[in-house]
């Protein structure tokens, strides 16, 4: 497995001295440590959000966040070590996107086409898939079923079994990483500087991010083997507490101490600008430049307020934004001992891990809750914390009553 880390280690220093002393509850986001007193509310019931709490802990988590009103109001676990967002990332990629959108020449004009910006791939693209357009690959709308960088075997076959043979630009949504991975390379092309110089200039450094390391950004190009695509896929890193400045941007609509660092209709663009869609792991939902959204009666009866919209990544990595209730919740976990794992899991069942299908395996048993509760895994279970949907669900639904709980009604 090739890995090409984007360093900037001359910006990181200067990351890293922003100030990081905000009063606890003042009005602007506060990332309280482990063991910090929490701010409190009346907007939320203590009990309810302990609940909430406990269901995280015993699902796996290894970190949760609340902020209400830019204050933390409960918070719990490892805060500050950086592990990877997986596919939550697509949510950052969107954002950046979306801070270089414009006519002018480093810019990023949303109706461009691939054509246009002088994007292709190998083997070259049909004249029709030239003519994809930034704005379907952030509506993963493109149409395209070619394989990407870190595609695993199940996302393929989701992605053929939306599109068939291929479909025409705009008209067809499937979860695909070949649309993500060519924003990538606009996104690296237009501005003439890597993503993570990106990163560091659009998010980082204007968000005060405090557990910014060399190791944040890496590109990945040749995963899974037998490897070499012309676009990359972005791994990034980051810890509970970055990612809840990262929720509370959008919470403020791309507002941050009074700086618009988003498009000022962005956000609602997320909210109402979607996809409807089933996939395996987001049942009932839609999507929307890069976030999912819950849609549909079950969700609605349950509670979950108009307007909520979400960043998910594998094994629970979630940042949920609750605008109805001026609400983010951070989840996280911790997979660093995912590769190790599959290893154990390979060996328990005298499999080869490299084969295609070994990965999905791996995956389905622990996303199906084959695993059990946290406290009761043993083996290779027991190497990679995994909050499932089903358990999100109940996190979610936990929230829904620790709200109502304040004055009898859902707010």
């Amino acid at each position: 497995m090739k890995w090409i880390t984007i360093k900037s280690g001359a910006k990181i220093a200067a990351i890293l001295l922003i100030a990081m002393g905000a009063m606890c509850c003042g009005k602007a986001p506060v990332w309280v440590e482990t063991g910090d007193k929490n701010c409190s509310t009346s907007s939320w019931s203590q009990a309810g959000l302990k609940e909430a709490q406990r269901i995280a802990e015993d699902a796996g988590a290894t970190a949760f966040i609340l902020l209400t009103d830019g204050k933390t109001v409960a918070s719990w676990g490892d805060l500050t070590t950086p592990t990877s967002l997986h596919s939550a990332v697509k949510a950052i990629l969107s954002t950046l996107v979306a801070m270089n959108l414009g006519e002018g020449p480093k810019q990023i004009p949303l109706h461009a086409t691939l054509e246009e910006l002088d994007i292709d791939d190998v083997p070259p693209l049909s004249d029709e898939q030239r003519q994809i357009r930034v704005i379907d690959l952030l509506r993963s709308v493109s149409g395209v079923t070619r394989d990407a960088a870190s595609e695993v075997p199940n996302m393929r076959r989701e992605k053929r079994r939306h599109l068939g043979d291929g479909a025409p630009p705009g008209t067809t949504w499937a979860y695909n990483n070949w649309d993500y991975n060519v924003l990538i390379t606009i996104l690296q092309m237009r501005n003439e500087t890597s993503l993570g110089d990106l990163f560091l200039t659009h998010l980082a450094s204007p968000l005060g991010m405090q557990d910014i390391g060399p190791d944040t950004v890496t590109l990945v190009y040749d995963w899974p083997p037998p490897g070499g695509y012309s676009h990359p896929h972005v791994n990034i890193v980051l810890s509970a507490r970055d990612m809840a400045r990262f929720g509370q941007l959008h919470l403020d609509h791309g507002n941050w101490n009074g700086q618009q660092l988003l498009p000022e209709d962005w956000t609602t663009r997320i909210r109402t600008d979607y996809e409807r869609t089933t996939t395996e792991s987001h049942a009932a939902g839609a999507h929307s430049y890069l976030w999912w959204l819950p849609m549909g009666e079950t969700v609605r009866a349950a509670g979950v307020p108009e307007g909520t919209y979400y960043a998910s990544g594998l094994a629970g990595q979630k940042i949920v934004i609750f605008p109805e209730w001026d609400s983010v919740l951070v989840l996280k976990t911790d997979t660093r001992n995912f590769d190790a794992g599959l290893e154990l899991f390979a060996r328990e069942r005298s499999i080869d891990p490299r084969a295609p299908d070994t990965m999905d395996a791996y995956l389905r048993e622990i996303a199906t809750a084959e695993c059990g509760p946290i406290n009761e895994r043993t083996g290779w279970c027991a190497m990679v914390p995994f909050v499932h949907i089903g358990e999100f669900a109940e996190i979610v639904n936990a929230l829904i009553a620790a709200r109502a709980d304040t004055d009898g009604i859902h707010r």
